[in-house]
């Protein structure tokens, strides 16, 4: 009886928010649906076992470590911390929403690429079944071609899915399972165009992202493990906070930092979590001080000028 090897390796699923990577994920691991996107932040790992057969017989058992990243642009070093160690990617759009098509290319692919170069790429159109019926002469007809051009210029399976009806979700992971386990020599980085080199270089991000993505960072250096380990605490303490990753504010990210301290109490002496919790803090004293700079200039922008023009000056 011949061995079965077995292989533990990393996958990333990456996407817009809200496009549907949390529900596949879910209806291949756990054949339920879930359309319920929680906007928290950081990523969720989840595990998965693969049996592949290629076509001399030989049987491998592939452990997926499936990364969920959540959909929030601008969060750069959290992204490449994550993205590290990465064997595969699946990047998915919603179809009923033809923005999301966009920011493969201009954001995930660079974003990807940048830290683990030529990966195996699996595009997925996602809630397919939003659009059984359609106009053939719709826009969101038209971005199913652009969507099929989009693979063939990375020559990569494009699939069509839906987390609702479970149609090809399997098939998208045992396709990704089964590019990994090609053991594909080791090529050179594929050359982006310069068009995304300067779109996601040029990428804004707000002050509040950058922010959070700070804060969450230095925690993580700080704990001394990896981010698979210490966003499970993260997450829960920005949730009792409050914090939306969508949308977080000043006064969650306040509360966040305090509960972070509370955790890191545990382990460290009072002055250096005193020193953190302060470090912390001057990070986001910092968003105020650009936003009151804004607001003073937005203010001496709309100081009208021709009053003073138009005044009389004295002959005496």
């Amino acid at each position: 009886m011949t061995d079965i090897k077995t292989y533990k390796r990393k996958i990333v699923l990456l996407g817009d928010g809200a496009v549907g990577k949390t529900s596949l994920i879910r209806k291949f691991v756990t054949n339920k649906f879930d359309d319920k996107y929680l906007s928290t932040v950081g990523t969720k790992v989840t595990e998965k076992e693969l049996l592949l057969i290629n076509k001399g017989g030989i049987k491998t058992n592939l452990k997926l470590l499936i990364w969920d990243f959540m959909g929030q642009k601008g969060f750069r070093k959290i992204e490449k911390s994550g993205l590290i160690g990465t064997t595969g990617a699946l990047i998915v759009y919603d179809v009923s929403r033809i923005e999301t098509l966009a920011s493969i290319e201009d954001y995930w692919v660079p974003r990807l690429y940048e830290a683990a170069p030529g990966v195996p790429i699996i595009f997925i159109a996602n809630k397919i079944d939003l659009l059984y019926g359609i106009n053939k002469n719709s826009a969101e007809a038209n971005t199913i071609v652009d969507f099929q051009n989009m693979a063939n210029r990375y020559k990569a399976p494009g699939y069509f899915t839906s987390a609702l009806t479970g149609e090809n979700v399997e098939n998208v992971f045992r396709g990704i399972g089964k590019l990994i386990a090609k053991n594909i020599p080791q090529q050179s980085p594929p050359q982006l165009p310069d068009k995304f080199v300067r779109q996601t270089s040029g990428f804004y991000e707000s002050a509040i992202i950058r922010a959070t993505d700070e804060i969450i960072m230095d925690f993580q250096k700080n704990f001394g493990s990896s981010l698979e380990e210490t966003m499970p605490i993260i997450r829960k303490q920005f949730e009792k906070a409050g914090v939306d990753i969508n949308e977080p504010t000043i006064e969650g990210l306040r509360k966040a930092v305090l509960f972070l301290s509370k955790v890191e109490s545990n382990f460290w002496s009072s002055e250096e979590v005193s020193y953190r919790m302060k470090k912390r803090l001057s990070i986001i004293n910092q968003i105020k001080e650009i936003n009151t700079t804004k607001q003073r200039s937005k203010k001496l922008t709309q100081v009208p000028i021709m009053p003073f023009l138009n005044r009389k000056t004295s002959t005496t």
